[in-house]
């Protein structure tokens, strides 16, 4: 079966334009209404600490089920069940491994995205 390489293009702009626009609609309610619930935390570092994990267990979360993915699809796979160092991923679990990768990635960016707050909270502000 031919893919005609146009239309998934087009398709994934599409989808990249409404992912945009969902997201900065997300982020500029957030900026509006977010410090009227949200308590932020103080200027000492140990308030700033626990304010980045509790921010990051989203991350952490996605993580863990993108793990456990993994791990059901090798247990439930004969190819699969001594691990990526006897031999690459199935067809079964492939899409669970593209799944943690892309979340690894995704986490590990937005721990590192979100450490300069931690560290210099002067400089970024809410409002």
């Amino acid at each position: 079966m031919a893919t005609d390489l146009a239309e998934e293009q087009r398709k994934i702009h599409r989808g990249v334009a409404a992912a945009f626009l969902l997201c900065a609609s997300v982020l500029i309610s957030a900026y509006l209404f977010l410090p009227n619930v949200v308590e932020f935390p103080e200027p000492d570092l140990q308030s700033r600490l626990v304010f980045w994990a509790c921010a990051n267990l989203i991350a952490v979360m996605w993580v863990m089920i993108g793990v456990g993915m993994v791990s059901t699809g090798r247990r439930k796979s004969a190819a699969d069940i001594r691990g990526s160092a006897y031999s690459p991923a199935s067809p079964k679990i492939a899409v669970a491994v593209a799944f943690l990768q892309n979340t690894l990635e995704q986490a590990s960016s937005r721990f590192l995205r979100n450490l300069p707050w931690l560290c210099f909270p002067r400089t970024v502000r809410c409002r």
